[in-house]
C-alpha cells in the first residue's frame, strides 16, 4: 500500500514530533494533516509548519487518509475511535502512539472495521516538554517503535505502520500487547512513577525549604520525569493497573533489601552497587553502542 496521506490525531509533544519527523523526511512524499481541537494550537501546528494541513473537524482530517495516527492520552482513545471509524476510508490503517496496549488494542479490534485496520504502536522516547512548542523532529532517531498487532492483524497493516516507524528514524520490533504492557511497566511506567514519588516525598519533609536548595543535578535528573502530562500519566496508570502494580510489588522488594543491607553494613551492600553498576555498563554498551 502507497501511503499518500496521515493524519496525526493530537498534536501535542508526541504527535507533533512524529509529524515534523515525517515533514522533515524527504523520502516521505506524503502529505501530513493534522487535527487539535483548540483554534491556537490549529495555528501553532502551520507556523511552525509541523503539519501542512490543519482540521478542526474529525470527519474532513480523517476522510481519504491512508494512515490515522492517534495521539492522545490513552484514555480518550476509545471514544475518538467510535467517532472516527464511520469516516475512515477503505484499507486505512489507524495507529496510535499511546504507553499502553492491551486495552488500546481491544478498543482498535472491537471499533475499527470493516473496512479499516487499527494496529498499536508505541515509540518508546519523549520529553519533559509539553504540547506543540516542544515538537522535536529528532526526537524518534535510532530510537525503538514498538509495533503490536493483533492474532489477526493484516501484513499489510504492520507494512504501514513500520514504514511510518521507518520515516520517523526509528527501529520497528513487535511484540504482543501482553508483553508491552508486562515490559513496559518495569523500564518505562515504573521510573516515570518513581520521579513523581521522589518529588512528593522530598517536598512533603517539613525542612523541605532548606532541602531545596541543596538539590541539585542529581536530584534534577532523576526527578526529569515528573515534569510531563499529568493526564497522560494517570491514563497509563487506569489501563495498566496489574502489570505496574506488580512492577512496585518488585521494586518495593528489592528495596527493602538494599535497606536490610545498608542497616547491617555488611559486605553484600558493597556487592548489590557494583552488581548494578556492572548491569547498568552492560546494558549501555548493549542498547546504545558507540
Amino acid at each position: 500500500m502507497t501511503i499518500k496521506r496521515i493524519t496525526i490525531i493530537g498534536l501535542g509533544n508526541i504527535g507533533s514530533s512524529v509529524a515534523l519527523a515525517v515533514c522533515n523526511n524527504d523520502a516521505a512524499d506524503v502529505e501530513v494533516w493534522g487535527y487539535a481541537r483548540n483554534e491556537e494550537t490549529r495555528q501553532e501546528a502551520l507556523q511552525l509548519g509541523v503539519v501542512q494541513r490543519v482540521c478542526d473537524n474529525l470527519a474532513e482530517a480523517v476522510s481519504g487518509a491512508d494512515l490515522v495516527v492517534l495521539a492522545t492520552p490513552v484514555a480518550a482513545m476509545e471514544n475518538l475511535m467510535r467517532q472516527v471509524n464511520p469516516c475512515l476510508a477503505p484499507g486505512a490503517v489507524v495507529t496510535d502512539v499511546g504507553s499502553t496496549k492491551v486495552d488500546v488494542n481491544n478498543w482498535g479490534k472491537n471499533t475499527i472495521g470493516p473496512e479499516a485496520t487499527f494496529i498499536g504502536g508505541h515509540p518508546m522516547a519523549g520529553s519533559a516538554a509539553v504540547g506543540i512548542a516542544g515538537a522535536n523532529g529528532e526526537m524518534f532517531k535510532e530510537t525503538v517503535f514498538c509495533v503490536v498487532p493483533g492474532r489477526d492483524t493484516p501484513v499489510a497493516a504492520c507494512a504501514v505502520v513500520e514504514q511510518l516507524v521507518e520515516w520517523i528514524g526509528a527501529r520497528p520490533i513487535r511484540m504482543t500487547a501482553q508483553q508491552h504492557d508486562h515490559y513496559v511497566a518495569s523500564v518505562s511506567h515504573l521510573p516515570m512513577l518513581l520521579a513523581s514519588m521522589l518529588v512528593t516525598s522530598a517536598v512533603g519533609h517539613e525542612d523541605w525549604a532548606v532541602m531545596s536548595q541543596l538539590a541539585a543535578q542529581g536530584f534534577r535528573e532523576m526527578t526529569r520525569m515528573a515534569a510531563g502530562s499529568a493526564e497522560v500519566r494517570r491514563s497509563i496508570c487506569t489501563t495498566n493497573k496489574q502489570a505496574i502494580a506488580d512492577s512496585i510489588d518488585s521494586f518495593v522488594h528489592t528495596l527493602q533489601d538494599y535497606r536490610k543491607h545498608i542497616l547491617l553494613g555488611d559486605e553484600e551492600l558493597l556487592e548489590l552497587f557494583e552488581g548494578a553498576r556492572d548491569d547498568r555498563r552492560s546494558w549501555m554498551e548493549t542498547r546504545y553502542p558507540r
